[in-house]
């Protein structure tokens, strides 16, 4: 009898010796899941959320640097507004990126502590809700914050991967272990990593920074600004060697064609200035410049109407020549205002 019940302790399943896992029971033998893959799976989700960290703390540090920069600036000091993150904020992200996720086989109980704590979720929540006020932010439409913001986004969307998938793997042994709080605590993850794709998505580098397919360099769009203008300049010459001293009229085709491109030419002054950013214009030489050439265009558009009645109309041709040249230079200025504005930020 004794050997016999040595050789059912022989037969006996012997536990592992990591804690927080037992061997599958006989009902959920379907599962085969080993040690080692329930291990790999966990490790996996703990090093994504490692990781995910690190970019949750590259935000929180970008955000105290600049309000460290705007409270050096500000000469009657900085109010922060709630929301935003606190010094506390960044020492907890720096205490778990220092940490690192627990890998050893026999650190599991240490990995499920790691995946249950929830304490930083609401850090994650303010810095998708920080990226989101972003992304649609002036100053964050350069090629460099748009580029460094899709790198990101791809990373985040790397990390809820793996976290999903690993997760699957072990979702039912972790239930079926009763570690309720543990899947809790992923799911919640699971959530914020999502709302941060849905608040920033990943976009293609083509998307995510200005077409610039048919975009010149500035010295080179310049030469060929002033080189059409030369040319314009000696067909109008040509055309007022060939002209006469005959007044126009109200029964002329010309001047009712002259009222329709007026009337678009005043349009096109109105649109070209009303557009542009208050703070891409402010204590700015070259929008004072474009107001005043925008107000002597509106003045040559008018006066060319009455011009082509009561002078030769080439006169009024001239003045309308005029308008165009004036709201053409107009836009060489936004477009240099525009272009310097992107520089600086980058």
């Amino acid at each position: 009898m004794s050997a016999a019940m040595n050789v059912k302790a022989r037969r006996k399943a012997t536990p592992n010796t990591a804690q927080g896992w037992v061997p599958p029971s006989s009902s959920n033998q379907h599962r085969k899941i080993t040690f080692d893959s329930y291990h790999s799976h966990l490790v996996s989700i703990a090093k994504a959320i490692y990781a995910a960290n690190g970019e949750y703390l590259a935000i929180v540090e970008d955000y105290l640097r600049w309000r460290n920069w705007s409270k050096a600036k500000t000469a009657f000091g900085f109010s922060q507004k709630p929301g935003r993150f606190t010094n506390d904020d960044l020492t907890v992200l720096k205490d778990l990126v220092a940490a690192g996720p627990p890998v050893g086989q026999s650190a599991v109980p240490q990995l499920l502590d790691r995946l249950r704590q929830t304490s930083y979720i609401d850090i994650w929540r303010r810095a998708t809700e920080n990226m989101a006020y972003l992304k649609n932010h002036p100053t964050h439409q350069t090629k460099k914050h748009l580029e460094n913001g899709r790198k990101r986004a791809e990373r985040m969307k790397a990390c809820r991967v793996i976290v999903e998938t690993s997760y699957h793997k072990v979702e039912n042994e972790l239930r079926n272990q009763m570690h309720i709080s543990v899947c809790d605590g992923v799911v919640e993850k699971l959530a914020m990593l999502r709302k941060y794709e849905d608040a920033y998505p990943v976009t293609s580098s083509s998307e995510s920074s200005p077409d610039t397919r048919f975009k010149l360099p500035i010295p080179i769009y310049l030469c060929c600004i002033l080189a059409c203008l030369f040319l314009a300049l000696i067909f109008i010459g040509v055309a007022w060697s060939k002209s006469s001293n005959a007044l126009g009229s109200t029964n002329d085709t010309d001047f009712w064609t002259l009222l329709a491109f007026s009337t678009v030419q005043l349009l096109g002054f109105y649109t070209t200035v009303s557009n542009v950013s208050r703070k891409s214009t402010e204590k700015s030489v070259a929008w004072t410049c474009a107001l005043y050439l925008t107000a002597f265009g509106i003045i040559c558009t008018l006066v060319s109407i009455p011009a082509y009645t009561y002078l030769p109309t080439m006169w009024s041709t001239l003045l309308a020549f005029g308008a165009a040249v004036a709201q053409l230079v107009v836009l060489l200025e936004l477009l240099l205002m525009a272009d310097h504005s992107k520089t600086k930020q980058a």
